[in-house]
């Protein structure tokens, strides 16, 4: 995401969240419709079960998505120090103890 995209859309990946939430919910819904028409306890565990791992392989996109925009992002902001002359050299400074 670019830097414009990032002032763009503050708030993108609180409603990526917010949207795997949802989704979860929704499969939890239709797994307990499902369930209850077979009046099957192991059926409504199921649902249960498969609504919690799709919520947190969502999550979990969602945090490798927001990592991966953050290194980006760091990755412009010293290209972009480097291309103005603001970067630093500090290769030659003695190490601190």
């Amino acid at each position: 995401m670019s830097a414009g995209q990032r002032k763009q859309n503050p708030n993108l990946f609180r409603a990526l969240e917010l949207g795997a939430i949802l989704l979860s919910f929704g499969v939890l819904y239709v797994g307990m419709t499902v369930a209850s028409g077979l009046e099957s306890v192991a059926a409504e565990w199921g649902a249960k079960i498969l609504a919690v791992v799709v919520l947190a392989g969502l999550f979990t996109a969602v945090r490798r998505a927001r990592q991966r925009d953050a290194q980006l992002g760091m990755g412009a902001a010293s290209l972009d120090g480097e291309l103005s002359g603001e970067a630093h050299d500090t290769s030659d400074s003695e190490p601190r103890a």
